[in-house]
């Protein structure tokens, strides 16, 4: 009987511990929820935690709140004093609760870490340079004869689609007008490459702001690696143009003192024939 009364004495006391930290065990919970998103875990359907460390905490406190609630449960129904094993489910179970009040109230609210990321503020806008005019190339083939030079040989190349290779015509930007004609080879010179060039138009004004006149024709000797041997450039006129094909004429084209073997005259004379394949764009 002296145990009964001291037993029901004590309880009173020992129910008022476990309301404290059931309250005190409910507030932790709503601020660990309300701090930021959880992980999302599942531990039977509808219990959703979050990332943080929050997380590790929800799932501790679910793991310790459904392993102490089971305890209780086994012992209540076999074994007398559950009641002390049933505070522990009490305070477990007010965590685990206030956590995802927490969160809900957290999400509601948008404080901590459930407050929206700052959203970039919109940047300065340039606008792109609009595309110049477009130059067109194609395909060509031309034909270079030289007077008083016995030692230039003409060659051949071989044929690349609508023109020979290494044979090329560009023209004005913009239009289908011909400005330039180039080559990789027209003939050798002895063992060495020969090269020929014409400027027809001048559209952006380069070579007047130089004082050069146009039509230009340069003549260029070549060794096999690309080093230039003898250099003429000057003056030509053009005899016949019709469409995308053309001749035209030089006399006493002068050489350039830069490059002048003395193997060759000093000024050329001769005439290139061109015609242009088919335009397309670069």
């Amino acid at each position: 009987m002296v145990q009964d009364a001291r037993h029901d004495t004590g309880s009173p006391a020992l129910d008022d511990v476990t309301l404290a930290f059931t309250g005190m065990a409910i507030i932790a919970g709503l601020l660990i929820g309300a701090s930021g998103p959880i992980f999302v875990i599942f531990i039977g359907p509808g219990l959703v935690a979050g990332p943080t460390w929050g997380g590790l905490v929800l799932f501790l406190a679910i793991a310790v709140a459904g392993l102490s609630g089971l305890i209780g449960i086994v012992v209540g129904l076999f074994w007398h004093g559950a009641r002390y094993l049933g505070r522990v489910c009490l305070i477990s179970v007010a965590l685990v609760g206030g956590i995802l009040g927490g969160s809900a109230l957290g999400r509601a609210t948008q404080v901590g870490g459930w407050a929206p990321g700052p959203t970039a503020a919109p940047g300065p806008s340039w606008s792109l340079p609009t595309a110049g005019p477009v130059s067109l190339s194609a395909n060509a083939e031309v034909m270079l004869a030289l007077e008083d030079v016995p030692r230039f040989t003409p060659t051949t190349p071989e044929p690349f689609g609508d023109g020979r290779f290494g044979h090329w015509c560009a023209s004005n930007p913009g239009t289908d007008e011909l400005q330039s004609i180039d080559t990789h080879e027209v003939g050798r010179l002895d063992d060495n490459r020969v090269r020929v060039g014409l400027d027809l138009t001048d559209p952006r004004g380069f070579f007047a702001s130089l004082s050069v006149a146009i039509p230009r024709v340069t003549v260029t000797v070549t060794d096999d690696q690309g080093m230039v041997l003898d250099l003429w450039v000057g003056p030509g006129t053009v005899i016949e143009a019709a469409g995308s094909s053309g001749r035209l004429t030089f006399t006493g084209l002068p050489h350039d003192e830069a490059y002048f073997s003395g193997s060759l005259p000093e000024t050329l004379s001769g005439e290139v024939t061109w015609r242009c394949g088919i335009w397309r764009t670069e």
